[in-house]
């Protein structure tokens, strides 16, 4: 989970706000408000294969989707593995909508695709889930930074609310295997599923709270587990016991409230209008 933390302005007491200004202006006229308060939101952020896995945690049916889900086409897999869901929740105590989405590539031989096949279209560089939230809309997608930036923006991602999609991946050798697994382009595994791969992704949202909007700071992705099977090895049935869903954050990335000198300068300007209106 992520937790974002805001800064706006409530009145305190003039005697504080007193305190604070003599510090940068000296002897000065009393009276001026510091206003210091925070608001706060936070989001929960899978990325798994299977995007009807992903629905299903947290309910009476999750065992149930899970064993269908292992018994799957192996090709499709190894596709499905190459375009991943994403679950974007904006958890409920959360003041905002969530109206953006960024997901960052750093392993420079990969970036973002537009999908791979007719039969499975994707709108920009992104195909929403039949599973997607209800009245959770995509408004479009970008991509920047050679291809390595995805930028999704949303109406709808209320409190409370789950934005489900695909992306697509792509190795940017042509000699490369052409249907990268996402824990080697997100989560640090290489080409034989071990430690090592590269640096991991990082992501970010922006809340809008009123007229207010706030960039969560970048977090990255954690690295994944050791596995045989990746990109073209495939699974067996008989290991069918591999985990389908990946966390993929955990931690938290926080908004700092402004620094005392921002607030001290806010004040001494308050404190000069003042003066000049006497």
């Amino acid at each position: 989970m992520a937790n974002l933390l805001l800064s706006r302005h409530r009145p305190t007491k003039p005697l504080l706000a007193y305190a604070l200004m003599f510090c940068v202006v000296g002897s000065v006229y009393v009276g001026s408000e510091v206003h210091a308060a925070v608001v706060t939101g936070s989001y929960t952020l899978d990325i798994a294969e299977n995007d009807r896995v992903l629905n299903a945690m947290g309910t009476p049916e999750y065992n149930t989707v899970v064993m269908e889900e292992h018994c799957d086409n192996p090709h499709i897999r190894i596709y499905a593995r190459n375009t991943p869901a994403i679950q974007l929740k904006n958890d409920a105590g959360s003041d905002g909508d969530i109206t953006s989405f960024t997901l960052r590539i750093t392993n420079s031989d990969f970036n973002f695709g537009v999908g791979d096949f007719i039969s499975s279209p994707f709108d920009d560089f992104i195909q929403m889930s039949p599973y997607n939230g209800a009245g959770v809309n995509l408004t479009g997608s970008t991509l920047t930074d050679n291809g390595r930036l995805l930028t999704v923006n949303f109406t709808g991602l209320a409190p409370g609310s789950t934005a489900l999609f695909r992306v697509d991946l792509d190795a940017i050798d042509p000699n490369a295997f052409q249907f990268p697994d996402f824990r080697q382009v997100l989560q640090g595994l290489d080409g034989n599923g071990q430690p090592g791969g590269g640096s991991t992704g990082q992501a970010a949202v922006t809340f809008s709270m009123g007229d207010m909007s706030t960039t969560t700071n970048p977090m990255s992705l954690p690295a994944a587990a050791a596995t045989t099977f990746i990109n073209g090895n495939i699974r067996p049935y008989s290991a069918a016991g591999e985990d389908l869903i990946i966390p993929a954050s955990t931690g938290d990335s926080t908004i700092p409230e402004p620094s005392g000198l921002v607030l001290l300068a806010i004040g001494a300007l308050s404190l000069l209008r003042q003066r000049r209106s006497l």
